[in-house]
């Protein structure tokens, strides 16, 4: 009961940083406290977060990390935030004993980020949209939220020099993908 009460409490701070980030991030001061990672931990981290939402659920968590993955200059908090929104809203829109994953792998120059479930897909109008402050598909009636996760996101992610987007498939199912550069530090790489 205490481990859950004190990852909850982990999740609630991270949603009022998020809060005063997106304003911060909006403005174009926000303070990134960059430093080469490795994004084993910080995607565990973020698993571990939502873990107790995927057993309520009786979904199926996917991780798929590749190996050796070179270090990636980052504010750690802040890009913890962001996998942890993208998945939260995988969770909230996957059917009960849905199917969710969540990938890592280098693509060139880039980290690529992954997080898709087999929910309802999101129509082509708004998937530029959901983006943006207070937008939420209609068809999001029912699932809690406030609509300035995926803005979060994408704020964080550009202050990142990254990008952020969404694909669909016909009939179910959408994958949320970003990117992040590859910071080559001395030749470390991911554990």
């Amino acid at each position: 009961v205490l481990h859950i009460a004190i990852r909850n409490s982990k999740k609630l701070s991270q949603l009022i940083d998020s809060l005063l980030d997106l304003g911060r991030l909006e403005a174009g001061k926000a303070e990134l406290h960059k430093v080469p990672i490795n994004l084993t931990p910080l995607v565990r981290e973020a698993i571990e977060l939502i873990q107790p939402l995927v057993l309520k659920k009786k979904q199926n968590l996917t991780l798929q990390i590749s190996s050796g993955l070179p270090r990636v200059s980052t504010d750690r908090d802040m890009m913890t935030r962001v996998l942890t929104n993208l998945l939260d809203n995988a969770i909230k829109f996957a059917p009960q004993e849905g199917d969710i994953t969540c990938s890592v792998e280098r693509k060139e120059e880039e980290m690529l980020f992954m997080v898709s479930n087999n929910g309802p897909d999101i129509p082509p109008e708004y998937r530029q949209r959901i983006f943006d402050r207070f937008t939420r598909l209609k068809d999001a009636e029912g699932i809690k939220g406030t609509g300035l996760g995926l803005a979060f996101c994408k704020l964080a992610v550009e202050a990142h020099d990254g990008r952020i987007w969404v694909e669909t498939e016909p009939g179910g199912g959408c994958t949320f993908y970003f990117t992040l550069p590859v910071a080559e530090i001395n030749g470390l790489l991911d554990e």
